[in-house]
């Protein structure tokens, strides 16, 4: 008779046991938020638990960084200022900081609330309350654009910092209230206390809020916004990269064969001159130096003869882009020792392939100073029906050798005919410029092997113009012509009336510089000084070249 109890009761047990379904359509549908105390938009809240309920069961992922708390919370040393609870269908933070007074909070989830079953993430779920007797109703909204391309700039950091604050250090301080932009570079910051406000967006990482000005593109406004009467639309931040960092020389020391200079951001412009020869050189002194390691080591070379001990005293300036400049006395020495010799590199454009106008100019820039080309073995060859040979003349070389500039204006008359041009003009043109072995010579002794680059020759009537006008006060400016990945093919300075000739067919954006003087450098600003970059103007629309046509009216008001 047991026995048969026992056997109803299993069979019991067993029909009352849950399985999952299977074959059902899958579940798409987000957690939905039914229920939060404080109740949204709430005010006069002054507890210590915040309660979220959905109609789902539900899960939470890194919470501790994605659940964004305006304005911020304060942050206690050992443990975070609130914790996390996820029993079922109900989220609940316990806070253990005390919130301000008369303040409205927004509690933004972002994507950290997920359900259970299939994962499915709660849309954005934002709770707003306030510990006084009104919600702040204050917001602004904008676009974060890149400065030197005009670009949205997503995911990027938008913060607000009180202006009354004395001790405010934008790069070392914590924003009062944040966001980020959406994809398009829209940004929106709501609920926000009355008061004027620094703005700043940084790209920094995704939880990070300090910026580094080393890393990260950034941008600011010289004048706090005012918020204490009525909202603020349509803000624009424009950020960049501006390294603000102290600019110093970190080392000076003999490495390998080489003796460096080594700095803590990149060189932008620097001389090297010998103050004193050392009684121990066997022949006459030239420093030959160059930039390496993305601009932050100043590379010297041992083209001197000394004598075991020996060494050189020079004079340094070095100027990063910031305008920050170093000058200092620096000794020269080398190593004793053999070390080995990494074979120079060389790397020309335009590359095989391009077409080019009959004013061809070209750069080859080698790994190593240049200590001599010989012009004689360098020649363009055209059609296989004549040879153009490169002169002294033609070559241009950049202060520290390593960067070799051609200019040569080739006379198309030797292709055919004077007669037979026009019938010419339709076909293609092969123009090969031959460098022979030995055509390059760097100060270690490297020569050159034989290179030959092939190019596709048009006639002048095979390209385009493009002309406009500068209408501004500023007492300078710089036009530039720019591919569309905003590399800079042409540029010409404070010329009102500017014009770029032999352009190849195709589409090309147009910036304007706007310069401080008429002879300076742009300038990048300085967030420690609140002065912002020089301005940047873009022409607003994409400029499509074609042949033999000259557009007009690209101009700019300033």
């Amino acid at each position: 008779m047991v026995f048969w109890v026992l056997m109803i009761v299993s069979t019991l047990c067993s029909c009352a046991r849950i399985t999952a379904l299977s074959g059902g359509p899958k579940d798409i549908i987000p957690p939905q938020l039914i229920k939060v105390s404080p109740t949204q938009e709430s005010t006069g809240f002054n507890g210590k638990v915040i309660k979220l309920v959905f109609d789902k069961e539900i899960e939470v992922t890194d919470i501790y960084n994605k659940l964004v708390v305006t304005p911020r919370l304060p942050r206690l040393d050992k443990r975070p200022s609130y914790t996390c609870d996820v029993r079922g269908k109900t989220l609940k933070l316990t806070l253990h900081v005390p919130l301000q007074e008369e303040t409205t909070y927004t509690f933004n989830f972002n994507d950290a609330i997920r359900d259970v079953t299939e994962g499915n993430i709660a849309v954005e779920p934002v709770l707003t309350f306030s510990t006084g007797d009104y919600v702040d109703a204050m917001y602004v909204t904008g676009q974060v654009n890149h400065l030197m391309t005009q670009l949205p700039a997503a995911k990027t950091l938008v913060a607000l910092y009180q202006a009354d604050n004395e001790c405010l250090n934008i790069l070392n301080s914590p924003p009062d209230y944040f966001t980020r932009t959406d994809e398009q570079g829209h940004f929106k910051l709501d609920h926000i206390k009355k008061g004027k406000y620094y703005m700043y967006a940084s790209t920094n990482k995704e939880y990070q809020l300090v910026g580094n000005p080393g890393v990260d593109e950034y941008g600011f406004l010289k004048h706090p916004i005012d918020l204490t009467v009525a909202p603020r639309d349509n803000v624009t931040l424009l950020i960049l990269k501006a390294d603000v960092r102290t600019f110093t020389l970190q080392s000076q020391q003999p490495q390998d064969r080489y003796f460096e200079l080594s700095f803590n951001k990149p060189v932008e412009d620097y001389t090297l001159e010998l103050v004193r020869e050392s009684q121990g050189l066997k022949k006459s002194a030239t420093l030959c130096s160059q930039l390496v390691a993305s601009k932050q080591i100043i590379r010297v070379y041992n083209t001197f003869d000394l004598s075991k001990g020996d060494s050189l005293e020079a004079h340094l300036t070095a100027k990063d882009a910031m305008g920050n400049v170093i000058e200092e006395n620096v000794t020269i020495y080398f190593k004793e020792g053999r070390y080995p010799n990494d074979p120079a590199s060389y790397v020309f454009a335009p590359a095989s392939g391009t077409a080019i106008p009959p004013h061809f100019t070209g750069t080859m820039t080698v790994s190593k100073p240049v200590k001599e080309v010989v012009a004689a073995y360098l020649r363009f060859d055209i059609n296989g029906q004549g040879s153009v040979c490169v002169d002294a003349k033609d070559l241009q070389f950049n202060a520290q050798r390593d960067i070799i500039t051609i200019k040569k204006q080739l006379d198309l008359g030797i292709m055919k005919p004077l007669e037979s041009r026009d019938n010419a003009s339709k076909g293609a043109k092969e123009l090969v410029l031959q460098m022979a072995e030995g055509a390059f010579v760097t100060v270690e002794g490297d020569v050159s092997k034989e290179m030959c680059y092939v190019y596709t020759l048009g006639y002048p009537e095979e390209f385009g113009t493009i002309k406009g006008t500068v209408t501004t006060e500023a007492p300078g400016f710089i036009v530039q012509l720019l591919d569309l990945e905003s590399n800079v093919i042409d540029s010409v300075r404070n010329r009102r009336n500017y014009q770029f000739n032999a352009v190849a067919p195709g589409s090309y954006r147009l910036r304007l510089l706007v310069l401080q003087d008429k002879e300076s450098e742009w300038s990048f600003g300085n967030i420690h000084e609140r002065r912002e970059p020089d301005p940047v103007v873009f022409y607003p629309d994409n400029v499509a070249v074609i042949a033999n046509w000259e557009i007009e009216g690209i101009d700019f008001f300033f």
